[in-house]
């Protein structure tokens, strides 16, 4: 633990502090880069704590660790830090022969552990075509934290029950013609969430995000269907002054009108804000999550390719 910064010192708080069981002040001084060798109050505030790994970002007071790949954050000392951890992006759904719902954002955690030892970092991957994001875990060293991967589109077909399972995770996937959309565990519901759009007529639902539930696909005048746009994902200003947002969810699959009144309603439509991927018509591509934002992928319709979602990614501060 860093010493007082004012008041009396002793010299075992500084030894404890330094792990020199017997040096004298000149020593410990010189040790620690002191420019005042026989002055107790060189060392008000002193820590011996370092920390390495991942990327490094020093801003406003604070480091913050930056890891958009697994690895460890290598720690000499105790230090309460702030960990946000992103699980990786559902995918988004083909669809079949009817409107795919767009992936959910990975889950958002935000935790104040007191960390003292080696910590593990697990980066969540993205969900594929129809397939839930992975989830993205930090821990040791004092610190025990899971943010689930995003849930899937709830895929077309009979099976709603197997369907809606997956479609549930960090932020849930948003709804087929055929299947609810699904619940979020760490961040907003998927479009459909609860059985109010088991219904052909509509697009597909967008998936969740960290700060909102995706939207309801909706009907072109009963000449198309529309996807619902993303949920929006939350944000931080730990790097710099500019908002960075995670965990956006993915926008849903449409179908274009078949008039000119209608021509254009089907979409494409916007993924959340945080990464969610674009939205496709029928027979286009689903826009895939970004890359370490835990984005959802975009949904499409017919035989276009739904999108994937996005990596997970973990941010370590502490005061300098």
């Amino acid at each position: 633990m860093p010493l007082q910064s004012s008041g009396a010192i002793s010299i075992n708080q500084i030894r404890a502090e330094l792990g020199s069981g017997s040096y004298s002040l000149r020593t410990l001084s010189a040790a620690a880069g002191k420019g005042t060798p026989d002055a107790m109050s060189e060392f008000y505030g002193y820590s011996s704590f370092s920390a390495s790994g991942g990327t490094v970002v020093d801003y406003l007071g604070y480091r913050v660790h930056v890891f958009t790949s697994s690895g460890t954050l290598t720690v000499n000392g105790t230090k309460g830090m702030e960990i946000i951890a992103i699980g990786g992006g559902g995918g988004g759904g083909n669809g079949s022969t009817q409107s795919g719902g767009g992936g959910g954002g990975g889950g958002w955690v935000l935790s104040y552990p007191t960390i003292s030892g080696n910590v593990t970092v697990t980066i969540g991957g993205g969900g594929g075509v129809d397939t839930k994001g992975g989830n993205t875990t930090v821990s040791g060293g004092g610190a025990s934290i899971t943010a689930e991967g995003g849930g899937r589109s709830a895929v077309y077909g009979p099976y709603q029950s197997q369907s809606q399972a997956q479609a549930d995770g960090g932020c849930g996937g948003g709804h087929s013609n055929w299947s609810y959309g699904g619940y979020g565990s760490q961040g907003g519901n998927g479009g459909g969430a609860g059985g109010e759009s088991n219904n052909t007529s509509r697009g597909g639902g967008g998936g969740g995000g960290t700060n909102g539930a995706g939207a309801l696909g909706t009907n072109c005048n009963g000449y198309g269907r529309r996807g619902g746009n993303g949920g929006p994902g939350k944000s931080h200003t730990w790097l710099n002054s500019n908002s960075i947002y995670y965990g956006g969810g993915g926008g849903g699959g449409g179908q274009p009108g078949t008039n000119s009144y209608t021509t254009g309603c089907g979409g494409p439509v916007m993924g959340g804000q945080g990464g969610g991927g674009i939205g496709a018509v029928a027979g286009g591509t689903g826009g895939s999550g970004e890359t370490n934002t835990g984005g959802g992928g975009g949904g499409t319709e017919g035989n276009g390719v739904g999108g994937s979602g996005g990596s997970g990614i973990v941010l370590i501060r502490y005061v300098l």
